[in-house]
């Protein structure tokens, strides 16, 4: 029997060390608000630099089609990272993983609606950062900067996606 299994990367960075839960903007902090389609995604609250991952909380990502919007700081670079894994043929021996893992960066401007989301067709791998528009309609952030990052690190260090643009 033949089955195709596509499993969210819950937190694409189950490190080796723990990963802080988010921590909210302060009150009186500008924000900016974000929601997530089709991936579980860790963020990073340092966005230049990639650094300083925080795990989101289990009510802001997309379970049974219900999320609730996540409250970030706005004018300050963050970046998120998350993917899917693909598993064909579960109950035969031979066994095929690919793997749909995008990491990008922005700055939130105040007040805006987001979408972070990672999708898949076919052989294609795909994923960005989508901003609410005036009209009521998603569109592409085109301030969004797709980043390189590495799902193998060396003993000790942590997955983080990479300050490089790609």
């Amino acid at each position: 029997l033949m089955k195709n299994f596509i499993a969210i990367i819950v937190a694409p960075l189950l490190f080796a060390s723990c990963v802080p839960s988010y921590a909210p903007p302060k009150s009186g902090e500008a924000t900016a608000e974000i929601s997530f389609e089709g991936v579980h995604p860790t963020m990073f609250t340092d966005g230049e630099s990639c650094s300083n991952p925080q795990v989101i909380p289990t009510e802001n990502l997309p379970i049974n089609g219900k999320s609730t919007p996540l409250k970030i700081r706005a004018n300050k670079e963050i970046a998120f990272i998350g993917g899917f894994t693909n598993v064909e043929n579960i109950n035969s021996k031979e066994v095929t993983l690919s793997n749909c893992v995008v990491a990008y960066s922005f700055i939130p401007a105040e007040h805006q609606k987001y979408k972070f989301f990672v999708v898949v067709k076919g052989n294609t791998c795909g994923g960005g950062i989508l901003k609410l528009s005036p009209n009521g309609q998603y569109e592409t952030e085109l301030a969004a900067t797709k980043r390189e990052f590495n799902l193998h690190p060396s003993p000790g260090s942590q997955v983080r996606c990479s300050p490089k643009q790609i």
